[in-house]
């Protein structure tokens, strides 16, 4: 038979998976598809468990339609765990872009001390705010995504790095 009725990803596998791609096929639901460990790991909010700062694998990226116009329509569930994913996938993917920036310029910093004096700090911009207001939708937000976010802010941000750890998530929250 021509139909695909399972989809299986390597464990360890990245994948980027447009809005089409599986256009006309038929029904498929969650059981159906076996993820690899990034995504279970986000989805299930344990990435920052098995991850850690500097170690970060790539995120596998998915559009939050995938499934959307399959021949029969995906179960609800399948929809919403892809919906769910999408979101936290481009969080996680931000956060990462922002840890990796920051480490090259502590790296830079430590090899020339002199040269980089006013960058060891940053604001937020608009698109980091609209960020955390998509961090913030997601409810409840996943607590290891919360303290990679706290941690980078506390860190690296001129205004955040003023204000306990303890605090930092609750003025995001505010401001989101």
């Amino acid at each position: 038979s021509s139909k695909l009725q399972d989809i299986k990803f390597h464990p360890e596998g990245t994948f980027y998976i447009e809005k089409k791609a599986f256009e006309n096929c038929p029904k498929l639901d969650l059981s159906a598809i076996k993820w690899p460990n990034v995504v279970k790991w986000i989805v299930d909010g344990t990435f920052g468990e098995h991850t850690s700062l500097g170690n970060r694998p790539t995120i596998p990226m998915l559009d939050v339609n995938t499934f959307a116009n399959t021949y029969h329509h995906a179960t609800n569930c399948l929809l919403q765990y892809c919906k769910k994913y999408s979101k936290l996938a481009d969080c996680w993917d931000w956060i990462i872009r922002r840890e990796v920036k920051h480490e090259t310029i502590r790296t830079n910093k430590r090899k020339n001390p002199n040269s980089y004096q006013g960058e060891a700090f940053s604001c937020l911009c608009k698109k980091d705010i609209n960020m955390l207001r998509q961090v913030c939708k997601v409810v409840p937000p996943p607590k290891d995504l919360i303290d990679a976010i706290v941690n980078d802010l506390h860190a690296f941000d001129i205004v955040f790095s003023k204000i306990p750890k303890d605090i930092i998530w609750k003025v995001v929250e505010y401001i989101s």
